[in-house]
């Protein structure tokens, strides 16, 4: 009997033993570790039509310098509903108590790791405190100051406290959490956008999200010329421009006379003067910024020759 007993312990052990096996090799294939989802949570946490869910994550089992992505498969009344790299949800097509959730997966240099759900949230049909955020203005640049500006509905501002976090290019600026935001944050390119909500912890009566404003790029600024200046047989020309967005500029010449000469780096350029050449010469130099941003500018020189007079 007691041979029996510890026969069939061992096979358990031995199914046990498998089974673990198993389980690790799902969670981290060929031994090397893939991070993994701890924490998904849906905000708000009670939603209403035409509101902007957005996902809290939190993940483990990744190196500090290690690039991790995240895959999110959302849910609505069980169905799958949508599936990609979006972690944002517009509840606009939803009604009243609909069901919503989402799953959450890490990627890392080693793969996935499992699927993380998040509780469900069921959307709720509730009084607008505040119908719409945007930014102004709506053509930013560098050098702008960018504003949240809310349109409140039917109710008194002054009823309504407004908590502000500001994204971009999707993540967080920390600590920024006022109507305006300092340019010194965002370079030309990136894409900003601005959440408010009526609760500090983001999880109460209303969030809105605006519409995102793309940094624009500002064209270069010539500063002076082209001027001109002879030397010997050779007319000298040079020109001075700046890019307030401090991009590397490029000079080129449209226009000029017939062997004419540029330096693309410095917009330092020359040309051999010719009996042909004589009378006004117009000089059209082109300036650009590398982002789509350019100036041009036109210069005349006036060339004149006199036969040496016979002594």
């Amino acid at each position: 009997m007691i041979k029996k007993w510890l026969s069939w312990m061992v096979v358990f052990v031995g199914l046990f033993g498998v089974f673990f096996a198993g389980c690790r090799s799902k969670e981290a294939p060929g031994g090397k570790k893939v991070p993994r989802v701890t924490l998904v949570e849906i905000i708000p946490g009670q939603p209403g039509p035409g509101d902007v869910l957005t996902v809290r994550t939190n993940y483990r089992g990744a190196r500090e310098d290690e690039d991790v992505s995240f895959e999110y498969k959302w849910y609505v009344n069980g169905k799958e509903f949508h599936r990609g790299a979006i972690n944002r949800f517009s509840s606009e097509e939803l009604k009243e108590g609909d069901e919503i959730y989402v799953e959450v997966r890490a990627h890392g240099e080693h793969g996935f790791g499992p699927w993380k759900n998040s509780k469900p949230v069921r959307v709720v049909v509730r009084e607008t405190l505040v119908a719409k955020v945007r930014i102004e203005p709506a053509r930013a640049y560098t050098n702008t100051a960018l504003e949240a500006v809310v349109n409140y509905g039917r109710v008194d501002p002054d009823e309504v406290e407004i908590f502000y976090s500001w994204f971009v290019n999707g993540e967080e600026i920390s600590g920024e959490d006022g109507e305006v935001l300092s340019p010194k944050y965002y370079r030309q390119g990136d894409e900003v956008h601005v959440l408010i909500c009526t609760d500090g912890d983001f999880e109460g009566i209303t969030v809105r999200t605006s519409d995102p404003v793309k940094i624009l790029n500002r064209d270069p600024v010539v500063i002076s010329g082209p001027h001109f200046e002879i030397e010997d047989t050779r007319v000298n020309f040079w020109i001075e421009a700046d890019d307030p967005d401090g991009d590397t500029l490029n000079y080129s010449v449209l226009v000029g006379p017939a062997g004419t000469r540029i330096n693309p780096e410095t917009g330092d350029g020359y040309w051999t003067m010719k009996k042909e050449l004589l009378g006004e010469v117009k000089l059209v130099i082109k300036i650009e910024d590398g982002h789509g941003g350019w100036v041009r500018r036109e210069g005349v020189f006036a060339l004149t020759y006199e036969e040496p007079s016979a002594e």
